[in-house]
C-alpha cells in the first residue's frame, strides 16, 4: 500500500493496518509527513511542524494504544504542546517565538491512545474569525476549492484532514469553529457538551464555558472513538456532565421514537439560506421520516433570531478578548497595542473594556435563562434538532476581513447559540451544492445527549451511502480536479 493510499484511510482503518501487521506504525507517520511536505505549500494548513523529528526512527516505532502510530495535527490555539511554538494566530507571539511550557491534558490523552503529533495548524488570531486568514501566517485554503476558505477558526485542521495530511486533527469551537470548518470541508466534527472534555491544566473554562475542544475527522466511527478517548474530567474542572455513560458513543441501534425537529428559517439580517442548503436539511428530514422517525418543523426561541449572539454572547466574547490581550501582555512583559493585533481583535477588545462587572454578570444570567429555556424545549418538543451550518458555500479568500464583525455574527447564527447553552452539536457531511462544494448538517441534542446525536448521525450516514467521507485526490505535483472521488 502506497503513502497516498494510506492517507485516504480514516484513523480506525490506519490503526487496523498496523494491528494486522500489514504496515508498520512508522509507515503511517512517514506517509503523512510526505503528503504534508508535498501539499502544504499550496494549502497553508500547517504553520509549525516537526516532521523530521517525528519521522526519525519512525520505521522502528511499535504500536501502542488503540491508535498506535496514527498521525495527527493540533490546532495552534486552546491546547498546548510542551516546548513547541504556540502563536494563537498572533504576530506578536510568532515574532517572540513563544513556546509552551507544559502539555495540555488532551495531549496526554492523544498520546496515551498512541497518536503521533506532527505539528500545529493554522488559525485566525485568537480564533476570532469564521475564516482562517491570520496576518501572522496567511490564509489557509480549502482543498475542495483553493480560492475559498476552509472556514474558521479550526480552518487549518479542517484543510489538513480533508486533504489527507492526517486522518484526524484537534479543533476547538467557541461559536462554530469546529462545525463551520467541518461543513466547509466535508468532514465530521463535534462540539461536545460543556464539561465533557477538559480544558486543563491551563484553563478551567474559556469564554465563560462557550469554548470546547475536540477533533475533526473523516468518519463517524472515528468521531465516536474520540468521544470515548477525550471524555472525562481532570482535577479541578469547573463542570461535569451527567447522562453520558461509558461506551455510549457506539453507533447504530437508534430508537425510531427519537423526535426530530428541522429548522431552516432565520430572522437575522443578512442571513440568506441558499436553496440547496435548505433542501439539504429537508432531505435529511425526509430520509428519517421514511425510516419511521417523527419529524416536525420547529426551532427553539433565541436560536434563529440572533438575539443571543448579538446580546450576551457578544458581551462575553468581547470581555474575554480584552482579557486575553491583557493576559498575553503580562506574560510577554509588554502592553499590547492596536498595532500588535488585527483590526477585528482590537475592536472586540475595546468593546470588552467597556463591559462593566454588572453587565458581565447580567450577560451570564441571560445565557443561563436561554440555556434553561433550550433544555425545556428539548424535553417538550424534540430529541434532536437538525439545522444548516452555513447559509451557502464558504467565503472566498479575502472576502471577509477580521473587522467585518457584523457579517461574521450573521454567519454564526446557527452555531453560536449552542456554545452559549452548552448543548452538544455535531457536524456531518450530507451532500454537495451545484458547484460541487460540500454541504454539512448540524445535529443538536440536550446537554449530555451525545449518544442521541450518534444514533441519528448513523442513520443519516447510511442514507448518504458512505461510512467514511471520501478523500480528495490531488495530482502529485499540482492541484488539478479538486472534486472528491465517489461522491
Amino acid at each position: 500500500m502506497g503513502p497516498d493510499e494510506i492517507c485516504r484511510l480514516d484513523a480506525t482503518a490506519q490503526a487496523e493496518l498496523v494491528r494486522s501487521g500489514f504496515v508498520r506504525a512508522g509507515d503511517l507517520v512517514l506517509a503523512a509527513a510526505e503528503r504534508i511536505r508535498r501539499l502544504n505549500p499550496r494549502l497553508n494548513a500547517v504553520v509549525s511542524e516537526w516532521l523530521d523529528e517525528a519521522t526519525e526512527g519512525a520505521a522502528d516505532r511499535g504500536p501502542t494504544g488503540a491508535l498506535g502510530g496514527v498521525p495527527m495535527l493540533v490546532k495552534d490555539l486552546d491546547i498546548e504542546v510542551a516546548d513547541r511554538p504556540f502563536s494563537c494566530g498572533m504576530r506578536i507571539l510568532r515574532d517572540r517565538k513563544w513556546r509552551s511550557r507544559e502539555d495540555s491534558a488532551l495531549i496526554a490523552r492523544f498520546r496515551s491512545a498512541g497518536l503521533v503529533v506532527l505539528g500545529k495548524t493554522n488559525t485566525p488570531e485568537l480564533g476570532l474569525a469564521i475564516t482562517t486568514e491570520p496576518a501572522a501566517f496567511g490564509a489557509a485554503r480549502n482543498p475542495w476549492d483553493v480560492e475559498r476558505s476552509p472556514g474558521g477558526s479550526s480552518g487549518g485542521s479542517a484543510a489538513a484532514v480533508a486533504a489527507g495530511f492526517v486522518p484526524v486533527a484537534h479543533a476547538s469551537d467557541g461559536g462554530g469553529s469546529i462545525r463551520i470548518p467541518a461543513a466547509a470541508c466535508g468532514l465530521y466534527g463535534l462540539k461536545p457538551s460543556r464539561g465533557l472534555v477538559s480544558f486543563g491544566p491551563q484553563h478551567g473554562e474559556y469564554w465563560a464555558g462557550f469554548v470546547a475542544n475536540f477533533v475533526l475527522c473523516r468518519s463517524l466511527r472515528d468521531l465516536a472513538l474520540f468521544t470515548d478517548i477525550l471524555s472525562g474530567a481532570e482535577p479541578g474542572d469547573p463542570y461535569g456532565v451527567a447522562g453520558v455513560p461509558p461506551d455510549s458513543m457506539t453507533i447504530g441501534g437508534g430508537s425510531r421514537r427519537t423526535r426530530i425537529a428541522l429548522a431552516t428559517d432565520s430572522h437575522v439580517r443578512g442571513f440568506r439560506l441558499a436553496s440547496s442548503y435548505r433542501a439539504a436539511v429537508e432531505s435529511a428530514g425526509e430520509h428519517l421520516e421514511a425510516l419511521g422517525y417523527p419529524v416536525t418543523h420547529c426551532v427553539p426561541d433565541g436560536v434563529a433570531d440572533g438575539a443571543v449572539i448579538r446580546g450576551p454572547f457578544s458581551t462575553i466574547m468581547s470581555a474575554w478578548t480584552a482579557h486575553a490581550l491583557d493576559e498575553w501582555g503580562e506574560r510577554l512583559g509588554v502592553r499590547i497595542a492596536a498595532a500588535d493585533v488585527e483590526p477585528g481583535t482590537w475592536i472586540l477588545s475595546q468593546g470588552g473594556r467597556g463591559v462593566s462587572a454588572t453587565s458581565y454578570v447580567g450577560a451570564i444570567e441571560a445565557i443561563n435563562r436561554f440555556s434553561r429555556s433550550l433544555g425545556q424545549w428539548f424535553r417538550d418538543e424534540a430529541d434532536v434538532l437538525i439545522t444548516p451550518i452555513l447559509p451557502g458555500p464558504p467565503p472566498r479568500i479575502g472576502e471577509i476581513r477580521s473587522e467585518d464583525i457584523e457579517t461574521q455574527l450573521d454567519l454564526i447564527t446557527w452555531t453560536a447559540p449552542f456554545n452559549a447553552s452548552g448543548n452538544p452539536a455535531m457536524a456531518i457531511p450530507w451532500t454537495t451544492d451545484e458547484a460541487g462544494m460540500p454541504i454539512g448538517l448540524q445535529l443538536v441534542a440536550a446537554g449530555g445527549g451525545e449518544a442521541a446525536l450518534f444514533r441519528v448521525a448513523r442513520e443519516l450516514e447510511v442514507g448518504r451511502g458512505a461510512v467514511v467521507a471520501p478523500i480528495l485526490a490531488f495530482d502529485r505535483d499540482q492541484f488539478g480536479d479538486t472534486r472528491p472521488r465517489d461522491h
